[in-house]
């Protein structure tokens, strides 16, 4: 099924909206996560609400932006601060 929704998605205008609403005409059911920095959420993020649920992981102040952008949308996204991951450091 996402083969063939892939299929019609050119390379240069690719719409993660489109492919997203394509997967709930075919599977009703369907929801999506949002796991991000936060770094690259812009002031209009309306669009993110077709997300189920958005996990931002605290970084630094952009990803503090991007999570505080998304809050005041009432979004409620869920906050990870001081991600440890392995050994490296951040």
């Amino acid at each position: 099924m996402l083969l063939r929704v892939l299929k019609h998605c050119e390379k240069d205008d690719f719409n993660y909206l489109f492919l997203m609403k394509e997967i709930k005409r075919q599977a009703p059911a369907a929801q999506f996560i949002l796991w991000t920095n936060g770094m690259l959420i812009p002031e209009e993020c309306d669009h993110f609400s077709e997300f189920a649920q958005i996990v931002v992981s605290l970084y630094d102040e952009d990803s503090k932006r991007g999570y505080e952008r998304l809050k005041a949308k009432d979004m409620q996204p869920h906050a990870i601060e001081f991600p440890v991951l392995d050994d490296r450091r951040y």
